[in-house]
């Protein structure tokens, strides 16, 4: 179904622009927010992206890394061969700009080797960014969470 006064389909309807207790519709009407203020999401300050490997995989996880940081130029953490803090195994830290992130995502989707990369928003709310806000590439994995407690 076309919107009112364009002419054409569109797929969503026009994102409406806040202004105080009101928002217009795109339509030219005019309606009450429910709340006063709008509500707040936190603010992202980085991804980190995490790759998982057992020993035997280690230079399969430099070679992503490596390979991530050509690319992207992210920067690449140690390589733990042991768990450390709340993952469950050998890991490397990659930092990730928020700009930055849908691409690297994507790239991770389809160059991960088989590798399961743990990738999570950085807030400043540790419990929620390893739990909540999450993204999986691979099987996920327990953490230990009892370091943010």
């Amino acid at each position: 179904m076309p919107a009112r006064g364009c002419g054409k389909a569109r797929l969503y309807r026009a994102r409406p622009q806040l202004k105080g207790a009101e928002f217009e519709t795109g339509d030219g009407r005019r309606t009450q927010l429910r709340y006063k203020v709008a509500m707040a999401e936190p603010t992202i300050h980085n991804f980190h992206a995490h790759i998982y490997y057992d020993p035997s995989e280690v230079e399969r996880a430099r070679r992503l890394a490596a390979a991530a940081q050509d690319r992207f130029r992210v920067a690449v953490g140690h390589f733990h061969l042991r768990p450390v803090g709340p993952h469950p195994r050998g890991s490397c830290q990659l930092t990730v700009a928020t700009a930055q992130f849908g691409d690297v995502a994507q790239w991770l989707a389809l160059n991960r080797d088989g590798l399961t990369v743990f990738a999570h928003a950085n807030t400043g709310d540790d419990l929620d960014d390893h739990t909540k806000h999450v993204i999986w590439f691979g099987p996920s994995e327990p953490l230990d969470l009892t370091i943010f407690s």
